[in-house]
């Protein structure tokens, strides 16, 4: 297992992979596909019960993404690593900023996090600054959405949301869908509160 970094990704390798917490059933349904993609011909998996190892023989390249997927599989909480972002808006009171951010993402504005706990969006305190906390991904919304907010306009883009042109809530509501990938309840969410 410790050469299986060093080996090539066309290198047929044949690997023991431990199994600590699923069963080895269960490891064996979570390979089983992993052998036969891309018409791979060359994989095989042998489980050894009594040792609660699978010996597999298959290119390095695909052995590397079996070790992956095991490992998360064996240990969730390595998928679900959260990062810490701020967002600081030159043109734009955060606050507003905030506001707008969770209607587009669904997260009530009572609350700081989504039904799915993905995504934590809050002001920190002082107000100069957002705070987003969760999923790379979710992070990366946001942070295209806080960019397309915080645009050039002097005083009038300070304006408290209830101010905006219809103009610009039409040319958030004709981009965010496909930013956002909802079904258009992020549109109407502004539509509704303007």
């Amino acid at each position: 297992m410790a050469e299986l970094p060093n080996r090539g990704k066309y290198e047929l390798v044949c690997v023991p992979f431990p199994i600590n917490k699923l069963s080895i059933d269960e490891a064996t349904q979570i390979v089983k596909p992993l052998l036969t993609m891309q018409g791979g011909l060359q994989g095989s998996m042998v489980p050894l019960p009594q040792a609660r190892e699978l010996l597999i023989t298959d290119t390095g390249g695909k052995l590397r993404t079996i070790k992956e997927i095991l490992d998360r599989s064996e240990n969730p909480e390595l998928g679900s690593r959260d990062d810490l972002r701020h967002f600081e808006n030159a043109l734009r009171c955060p606050a507003d900023v905030l506001t707008i951010v969770k209607q587009l993402l669904n997260i009530p504005s009572d609350q700081s996090s989504n039904a799915a706990n993905t995504l934590r969006l809050m002001l920190e305190p002082g107000g100069k600054r957002i705070l987003a906390s969760g999923r790379p991904e979710m992070i990366d919304r946001a942070a295209d959405i806080i960019k397309m907010l915080d645009v050039p306009g002097g005083a009038e883009s300070r304006m408290p949301m209830s101010n905006w042109s219809s103009k610009f809530i039409q040319s958030l509501q004709s981009i965010l869908p496909w930013r956002c990938r909802s079904c258009r309840r992020c549109c109407r969410a502004i539509q509704t509160s303007n």
